[in-house]
């Protein structure tokens, strides 16, 4: 658990097991979302000797204080982090948001990046289905529910109120705001390459599946996993699932 200081941010991460050992792992968490939503899954991971790194975005978890934020900022964050802790390369594993800093970072700083998982993401910013939070939390109660497949929404309403008051609260920071501009316009090239693997729910309503299905239709020979009936939150519908496919990719 430690703090670096970036030029004007203080970007806080955890590090866990030999890292810079063969398969070091690094997450970057999705919109608001702090590095402690990777906990259980960190804990699968020291199971089975994977090292790894977890890095709170500017804006999100305890990486509070900064001055500005933008995509090609929060790439060179991580890229500032790795400088630190002496880490050459890792594997790279995105969600949502953390998808798009991470093929920012796949595109600027590809000597640094091995295996590639983009998971419930987007490849150019008009494939989003922009749901815009409110600082009204019942409103964001109602939002929320877009996130989850309709199997899970049966009966998880309690981790749909909180997941919203953290959005919530993030709003009335203006956190959320600034990420939000941070990636309203980006465009990534898709290289069908080996180590690139796509990771998504076949009821995501934040990164419609279609847009990945067109993109397998011009190189289908890119790894992809997609789970049935699960939304855009896989660490929250489908985590052991999810663990396992990444665990056995590595």
């Amino acid at each position: 658990m430690a703090y670096l200081q970036v030029n004007d941010a203080n970007i806080y991460y955890e590090v866990f097991g030999d890292i810079g050992a063969e398969n070091t792992l690094c997450l970057l968490n999705g919109f608001t979302r702090p590095l402690s939503d990777f906990y259980s899954f960190s804990k699968h991971l020291s199971k089975h000797d994977v090292p790894h790194l977890l890095i709170d975005h500017r804006g999100c978890g305890k990486t509070i204080e900064y001055v500005k934020t933008s995509l090609s900022i929060m790439a060179n964050d991580v890229i500032a982090v790795f400088d630190h802790i002496g880490l050459q390369s890792s594997h790279l594993l995105g969600i949502s948001m953390g998808g798009i800093v991470s093929q920012e970072i796949r595109n600027r700083f590809s000597e640094r990046v091995e295996k590639l998982f983009l998971v419930s993401t987007a490849t150019q910013s008009d494939h989003i289905h922009k749901i815009h939070f409110t600082n009204n939390l019942e409103e964001n109660i109602e939002i929320a529910k877009n996130y989850f497949s309709k199997k899970y929404l049966q009966g998880n309403l309690m981790l749909i109120k909180a997941i919203a008051k953290q959005v919530t609260e993030k709003v009335q920071e203006k956190h959320a705001l600034e990420q939000s501009k941070a990636i309203q316009n980006f465009g990534f090239e898709v290289n069908p390459i080996s180590d690139l693997y796509f990771i998504h729910g076949k009821e995501d309503k934040i990164m419609p599946i279609h847009y990945l299905e067109s993109i397998l239709k011009l190189s289908p020979g890119i790894n992809h996993k997609v789970f049935e009936e699960c939304g855009h939150l896989l660490l929250v519908e489908r985590p052991k699932e999810f663990y396992e496919y990444v665990i056995s990719s590595l």
